[in-house]
């Protein structure tokens, strides 16, 4: 019964999704706003954002995103843990793609688990195949060194801001939420009340 109120919710939302996305855009467009995008949103909901899910925006399709996004438009694209839904080479593509249509020192923050976090259970549930949720589905887990594999240098900068060394040692930068909301991190993670329990790999992938 879950999964099919699920499919009904999804169905419905493709529908309205398109129009939605469209007319958010308009309006940001005239009044001069700043153009945000969560790129997997689900069910996240964030003000000034504009949520999309893969059946409305879909990274790996070019055709998708000129669907909605004029070239050098997008300020800001969010994506919590989604790229470890994808293969290396997908995640390479998935930013190439991004590329043409973000303007010239915005990002792509993405949020990702990670690989060097100094808990075995912690990568036992994230792992490819863990027991976490999710994890069936996912498909590589990065850490600081590995994750470089899917940004072109020629494009991107990377700017790290939360991430564990190979050492266990927990690095931070200080980060606008105004610039995406990364909820499991160290500073918004609930689970992080007593000590790290949880964060992921963050970093801004910045056009050149």
């Amino acid at each position: 019964m879950k999964l099919f109120i699920k499919k009904i919710y999804y169905f419905i939302d493709k529908i309205f999704s398109f129009g939605r996305i469209k007319i958010l855009l308009a309006i940001k467009r005239k009044k001069k706003i700043k153009i945000k995008i969560i790129i997997g949103s689900a069910r996240t909901r964030y003000k000034s954002w504009i949520e999309t899910n893969i059946y409305s925006v879909n990274l790996l399709k070019l055709k998708s995103l000129k669907t909605f996004f004029k070239e050098n438009e997008i300020d800001y694209i969010l994506a919590e843990h989604v790229f470890e839904h994808l293969t290396l080479e997908q995640g390479l593509k998935g930013l190439n793609n991004c590329h043409q249509f973000l303007k010239k020192g915005g990002h792509v923050r993405v949020a990702v688990p990670d690989g060097y976090f100094n808990n075995k259970d912690y990568l036992e549930s994230v792992r490819p195949g863990g027991y976490g949720s999710g994890a069936h589905d996912h498909k590589v887990l990065y850490n600081y060194k590995s994750i470089k594999k899917i940004v072109d240098t020629k494009k991107y900068n990377i700017h790290y801001l939360e991430y564990f060394d190979e050492n266990g040692n927990f690095i931070e930068n200080n980060w606008s939420t105004e610039e995406g909301f990364v909820q499991r991190s160290k500073r918004y993670d609930r689970r992080n009340k007593d000590g790290l329990k949880y964060t992921s790999l963050i970093l801004d992938i910045k056009k050149i």
